[in-house]
């Protein structure tokens, strides 16, 4: 699952750095705003000194993709349970948060979920941080989702997530505490 995880994340980084390209003959992808996935990492970078207390905000998805590693959206299984995929990302340096949710119903307040965070920040240093949590305990980290809800009349989903430990690109225990607020799909086949 952990590789998988890291396919899909590099996977993700790649469609964010190549559809920013300016000079390209092919035609940009055209992200959207809605909602918002927004937090703080803090921790110690990798060169065991320097101290991170970074701030992130996402807003851009892409549209276009209804199923998929770039989708926002959600399935709703003929027993009543829901898949939900939501990306939220900074198209121009490649950040982002990608979280998988999977309910029981629609009234489900502690899915099951799966949480990537890609954090870069280019200024006179660069920092790159990535870091993953979920609740199948395939990660070393520590996480959890709180406060959750979903509306499914309205496709609302909000929440709070953490993840805390050293499982990250610094090798250092970091903290990522963030909140989400969005609106997903359902995907109609």
């Amino acid at each position: 699952m952990k590789k998988n995880n890291l396919l899909l994340l590099g996977a993700f980084c790649a469609l964010s750095i190549f559809s920013s390209c300016d000079d390209d003959d092919i035609p940009a992808i055209e992200y959207e705003e809605q909602g918002v996935i927004k937090g703080t990492i803090t921790g110690t970078a990798s060169d065991d000194a320097t101290a991170i207390n970074e701030q992130f905000s996402y807003s851009k998805y892409n549209p276009s993709y209804y199923t998929g590693p770039y989708s926002s959206s959600y399935d709703l299984d003929d027993d009543g349970s829901i898949e939900m995929q939501i990306i939220r990302q900074d198209v121009k340096t490649g950040g982002g948060v990608q979280l998988n949710l999977y309910l029981e119903n629609a009234t489900d307040t502690s899915p099951e979920y799966e949480i990537n965070v890609v954090y870069i920040e280019e200024s006179d240093k660069i920092l790159y941080f990535s870091t993953s949590g979920d609740s199948y305990e395939d990660s070393d980290n520590e996480s959890s989702i709180t406060n959750f809800s979903f509306d499914l009349a309205s496709g609302r989903v909000k929440g709070d997530f953490s993840i805390s430990g050293s499982d990250n690109t610094t090798d250092n225990n970091s903290t990522v505490t963030g909140s989400f607020d969005v609106v997903v799909k359902q995907t109609i086949q």
